[in-house]
């Protein structure tokens, strides 16, 4: 995580937001979109089935009389239901004996795995089509079934129409984060950056002339209000301070001229011990070469025992 301690501070409010928002809708959407999908598979088949049990009641009395011609009229009946592609009336000994296809179409018969499925639950879904095949009993035996190739074209049309609400709402998402950075910038980033400045114009250059604008009623601009107030302060004393300073700088240069206008040798020594502070040019005339302009390690004895 060694990014997030080197990312800047708009990075760190906005990631983590953007992040959460982004993880939410797809998490969100991507339920939306199994749960409709699934919703639509099971109405589809719920209403075929339907459908394929008031046909079987019909077809009850062709496959008594093993009227194939009756069988088929019946059958015709799917074509009510414009997702039915192929309707195979087959006999208990597994014969073809009436079928329907939706404008003569042959749809495509289901692999061995698929049968497999439809012989366990009743149904199978393959990549193009649905494969359901419904029971005909009479006297609670099984005379016949039929087996119904049903079209994906209307599931397939409700996940695309769930995609494009999905990448709709995706990019009304990057807008509102967008907007939402922007206003991150404009109430968080921005005071800060502008605080930030004014505190390195005071540190680093000593300048007090700049004042971070509150722009907020949060505690951020309480904040900001109460920096702009410490810099007056600050500004205050440091032009009272300019200001002694100025005296006392005043107050040594006259006191340099009083001394240097001494025709008297003139020493300011340090009462505990005699190190000498300052000395006017008749004391360096009157103690030629053993004085400077540096007294850090001159005594008054010192030139005192030299003279002796």
């Amino acid at each position: 995580m060694n990014w997030i301690e080197k990312a800047s501070l708009r990075q760190r409010l906005a990631v983590p937001l953007i992040a959460f928002i982004f993880s939410l809708f797809i998490i969100l959407q991507g339920y939306n979109y199994v749960n409709t999908y699934q919703v639509q598979q099971t109405n589809l088949i719920d209403r075929i089935k339907v459908l394929s049990n008031g046909v079987s009641v019909n077809l009850q009395a062709a496959l008594l009389f093993d009227d194939e011609i009756t069988a088929s009229e019946v059958l015709h009946a799917f074509s009510a239901d414009k997702e039915i592609l192929q309707a195979m009336l087959l006999k208990s000994d597994g014969r073809l004996f009436a079928e329907y296809r939706k404008d003569g179409l042959v749809a495509k018969a289901p692999n061995r795995a698929l049968q497999l499925e439809i012989a366990k639950n009743g149904y199978a879904l393959g990549e193009d089509a649905i494969y359901i095949l419904i029971p005909i009993s009479l006297d609670n035996e099984v005379i016949a079934k039929i087996r119904l190739i049903v079209s994906k074209e209307g599931l397939n049309e409700t996940r695309l129409s769930a995609m494009r609400v999905a990448f709709s709402l995706f990019g009304l998402i990057i807008i509102f984060s967008y907007l939402f950075i922007a206003k991150i910038q404009q109430w968080v980033i921005t005071p800060v950056i502008n605080l930030n400045e004014a505190m390195q114009g005071i540190i680093v250059r000593g300048e007090f002339d700049q004042r971070p604008n509150v722009t907020t009623s949060d505690e951020l601009g309480d904040l900001t209000l109460s920096f702009n107030k410490m810099t007056d302060k600050l500004e205050e004393r440091q032009k009272q301070l300019n200001f002694v300073l100025d005296k006392v700088e005043q107050e040594r240069d006259f006191g340099k001229q009083i001394i240097t206008a001494v025709q008297h040798g003139l020493f300011a020594i340090n009462k505990k011990n005699g190190q000498i502070l300052l000395s006017n040019d008749a004391s360096k005339r009157l103690f030629p070469g053993k004085l400077d302009d540096e007294f850090s390690d001159i005594f008054l004895l010192d030139i005192i025992n030299a003279l002796e």
